[in-house]
């Protein structure tokens, strides 16, 4: 059953069938060992709090527990027959492979994480940024990420480039077929999408109020590759595991599946469910939370977190007044009845500090800082 309070993408709604979970399980590539060898590098340890957010049924989730060892784990995903698979998968995984293994799977989104802030050592995305690219999520993971956690989001590329082992026919029959005859009819947004994944970052570089959140420079790691062993039933599940194509009418799916089984089976590499290769680059773009970078004494362009989220706090009323469905909560226009009551306050050098170090970004600062803000602050 699907969550009606969640706030989706239209066609983020293909993945909440147990139909699209099962295929999204059998058809969807894997990850390697070195993507997840190169995030643990990142200051990371098998106690790590890590995060799997938008971790659909739990493919880059298994990899994270049993080549990462990582012993404390909580899945993040909207759909509930995603959640359930995930579970599925991890308690093998805890029975089988890491018997050390503590994981949760929570329904959340992500800009709605339900876990405290500051609590979060890694927060992992794999293949889904391109769903919640926006300063909302960014504001999110900086909330519930320590100083000094890391974001992750991991990308795995079917290369059919010049220098590619993947023959021109197979792009042919797995990408290129698939992708024209449903851009063309509209059922194709998130492509768009996966290409702007990056945008969110390029405007928080041109915004400092933004620079609070997370530092927007991206780094890339090295691409590490990863081969995968399919045949022509699995490519057809991870098919029919793209949230446009299971939101397809079932006559539409059904000649979809016709006539990508045609196409495989009038190649030869790809006929009669043969085995065959895909070969794939897996990429980590990472950022590190610095949540003690900013000053927040003063000084041109560094802005309180807390003073950006104050300024925006009329927002989700703007949303209500927006959004029809939810006119039925409360009545969003605000009427300001009285002006503003003057409120003196007398204070002294030690109340001012006192109020200052009550701030929870400044309390969380390592005590070396800590003692160099109350320096500086004391000299002012």
């Amino acid at each position: 059953m699907i969550n009606e309070n969640l706030k989706l993408k239209d066609n983020a709604y293909g993945y909440h069938t147990k139909e699209c979970s099962d295929n999204y399980s059998k058809g969807r590539p894997s990850y390697p060992k070195e993507c997840i060898e190169f995030i643990k590098s990142l200051g990371l340890s098998n106690d790590s709090v890590i995060v799997d957010l938008a971790s659909g049924p739990g493919k880059f989730t298994k990899v994270l527990a049993i080549e990462g060892g990582f012993n404390n784990i909580t899945c993040i995903e909207p759909s509930g027959d995603f959640r359930k698979e995930c579970e599925n998968i991890l308690n093998q995984v805890k029975l089988e492979n890491n018997n050390s293994l503590n994981f949760k799977v929570l329904e959340g989104l992500s800009t709605s994480i339900p876990l405290p802030d500051n609590s979060v050592d890694c927060i992992t995305v794999a293949t889904a940024w391109h769903w919640f690219s926006n300063i909302e999520s960014v504001r999110e993971v900086s909330r519930v990420l320590k100083p000094n956690g890391v974001l992750a989001i991991i990308w795995n590329i079917a290369n059919f480039g010049e220098n590619s082992k993947n023959p021109q026919q197979l792009e042919g029959i797995i990408r290129l077929h698939r992708d024209a005859k449903f851009n063309a009819n509209n059922h194709l947004p998130t492509k768009s999408l996966r290409d702007k994944w990056r945008d969110v970052f390029d405007e928080m570089k041109n915004d400092p109020t933004t620079h609070i959140y997370l530092n927007p420079d991206l780094t890339k790691s090295p691409s590490f590759s990863n081969p995968q062993i399919t045949f022509g039933e699995k490519t057809i599940a991870s098919s029919l595991s793209m949230s446009y194509i299971s939101l397809l009418p079932p006559n539409e799916k059904q000649q979809f599946i016709n006539e990508l089984k045609q196409n495989l089976e009038n190649f030869n590499l790809t006929s009669n469910n043969k085995e065959f290769t895909v070969y794939y680059d897996t990429e980590v773009y990472f950022l590190v939370l610095k949540k003690h970078d900013t000053k927040y004494h003063g000084g041109e362009g560094n802005v309180s977190p807390t003073r950006s989220l104050r300024d925006k706090w009329r927002d989700v009323f703007d949303e209500i007044k927006n959004d029809s469905k939810l006119h039925h909560l409360l009545n969003p226009d605000f009427i300001e009845l009285i002006p503003p009551l003057p409120n003196p306050q007398i204070t002294t050098g030690e109340k001012t500090i006192a109020s200052s170090l009550s701030q929870s970004y400044i309390s969380i600062l390592p005590p070396n800082e800590k003692q160099e803000f109350i320096n500086q602050l004391k000299q002012n």
